[in-house]
């Protein structure tokens, strides 16, 4: 009876209290609880698909991380002061039903002060990834948000246990401060105490990391500018040449990474034209890097894999340029994204050029279509066990092209 009649007063409420990105399920006595998420789908045809992943047709129709979260304020002291939190899960939608399962994105409580900042605890995004302004894309575009496309990962900032944890974006076991807007300026940081990947077969779980950020913005200028260092501990691992093909034996040390990055954006108002750019460097040092087999795809490790352990200090260089002109409900967009590495990751370079545009429908639908040239290349790499020399999985040219569809509320 109880559940029924909580139903019956939420339920009206979530029709008539919605906006774009949430609806308001409750709100009394300075408590409210807003709902929110997307359902994302897209249609992709890769040129590449089935030279990485035999036996799958070129064309793929699949979930874009679609998500749902939960989001609480409880105000006090006149409502300047509020005790702050979120929860959001994603899942694949086109997953079967006995592979269907639910993905903790993100889960953190603390304090809000108005005029002042927030300070939260928990799976928290870190302050690092608000700062990059050249991706303008739904799917192809980024570079610091850095890591291999096909599915690969370089370093640990790429999430090498398939980004659960990754420092520089969305991680566990952390403290986040972000400050209020001062004249335009704000500036932000975390710490993530350690995460619980120490023992996985990647052995690169966290031992402590930290991200810095500083953000300004003026009429149509946005900059910014971050830091970010995680210590990684046991990268030795159990990752040898029995479960992958491995270029370099690992030393046992822990290891480190490191990433700066910084951001310039310029508005043009009157006419509706953005111009962004980001600049940024990638260290890596004892740590597992890889090149993987397409869509994650892990098996036949030896033919479609490159793993090897960066046991001397890596340097990736980082650009994206971006462009955005706003037209009436829609956009027309693209970039240039470039991840160059040295001599000491194989000199693996990724090159994307990306076009798009979208279309809203409404301020909660909306449709998009990108296509992006993708272009790969590195040293060759040998097997350790059989001396034989491989090229990296994703070497090479891709054509991709892409519609989509999402639905906010």
């Amino acid at each position: 009876m109880f559940n029924k009649k909580i139903m019956a007063i939420i339920l009206p409420v979530l029709f008539i209290s919605s906006t774009a990105n949430s609806a308001t399920l409750y709100n009394n006595d300075g408590t409210k609880i807003d709902f929110t998420g997307s359902l994302r789908l897209w249609l992709e045809n890769s040129d590449s698909r089935k030279q990485y992943s035999p036996g799958k047709d070129n064309l793929q129709l699949q979930d874009q991380s679609s998500r749902f979260g939960f989001g609480i304020d409880h105000a006090s002291n006149g409502g300047s002061a509020h005790g702050i939190g979120y929860i959001e899960f994603g899942n694949d939608t086109q997953s079967g039903e006995g592979d269907f399962q639910m993905d903790n994105r993100q889960g953190w409580v603390g304090f809000r002060v108005d005029d002042l900042g927030d300070l939260t605890f928990g799976r928290i995004t870190s302050p690092f990834d608000d700062m990059p302004t050249s991706d303008f894309t739904y799917e192809y575009g980024g570079t610091l948000d850095f890591g291999a496309y096909n599915g690969g990962f370089i370093g640990r900032t790429s999430g090498s246990d398939g980004g659960d944890n990754n420092f520089i974006g969305r991680v566990s076991n952390s403290i986040r401060v972000m400050s209020a807007d001062f004249n335009g300026f704000s500036v932000g940081g975390s710490y993530t105490l350690q995460t619980d990947d120490d023992g996985d077969s990647w052995g690169n779980g966290v031992d402590h990391a930290y991200t810095l950020a500083a953000f300004y913005h003026n009429g149509g200028w946005n900059l910014g500018a971050g830091y970010g260092y995680a210590k990684v501990e046991n990268s030795g691992g159990a990752y040898t040449s029995s479960d992958a093909t491995v270029l370099h034996d690992a030393n046992g040390q822990d290891g480190e990474e490191s990433i700066w990055g910084a951001s310039v954006k310029y508005t043009f108002d009157d006419v509706g034209v953005s111009l962004s750019a980001d600049v940024g460097q990638l260290f890596m040092n004892n740590v597992w890097s890889g090149d993987v087999g397409y869509d994650n795809d892990r098996s036949d490790y030896a033919q479609r894999e490159a793993v090897f352990f960066v046991d001397n200090k890596a340097r990736v260089n980082l650009l994206g340029l971006g462009a955005n002109w706003k037209y009436g409900d829609g956009n027309i967009y693209g970039g240039y994204y470039l991840k160059d590495g040295d001599e000491n990751i194989a000199n693996w370079k990724e090159q994307k050029v990306v076009i798009g545009a979208d279309y809203n429908f409404t301020k909660n639908i909306v449709v998009w279509s990108e296509y992006a040239y993708i272009e790969t290349e590195a040293d060759k790499w040998t097997d350790i066990t059989t001396q034989t020399q491989y090229d990296y999985a994703s070497v090479g040219d891709d054509n991709r092209i892409a519609v989509g569809m999402r639905i906010y509320f």
